[in-house]
């Protein structure tokens, strides 16, 4: 997909167009994917961050400043949300 085609999807998600949101999704799902299986090393984990990333991206669209590439933005939060869970302390449960 073009990234003028990527602006105006992000605009229209802006403006709460989930469906435009759903077309980002399918855009660059794959690509969080891979990201966050090679900071996690585990493929259930990597699912899991997939959809923390697009909530976090959904919830704060309003912070994407649009000089910058989209994908460049949303590696930032997915490469951000990977490290801070590797950086918890695993709890166990007694």
């Amino acid at each position: 997909m073009e990234q003028n085609e990527i602006q105006v999807l992000v605009e229209k998600s802006r403006r709460q167009d989930a469906s435009a949101f759903a077309l980002l999704v399918a855009e660059y799902q794959t690509f969080v994917f891979r990201l966050a299986f090679r900071l996690l090393c585990d493929e259930e984990e990597a699912r899991d961050m997939v959809q923390e990333t697009f909530l976090r991206v959904w919830l704060s669209l309003d912070k994407y400043r649009p000089e910058f590439r989209f994908s460049t933005w949303l590696y930032r939060v997915a490469c951000n949300l990977s490290l801070i869970h590797i950086s918890e302390p695993t709890r166990l449960d007694v």
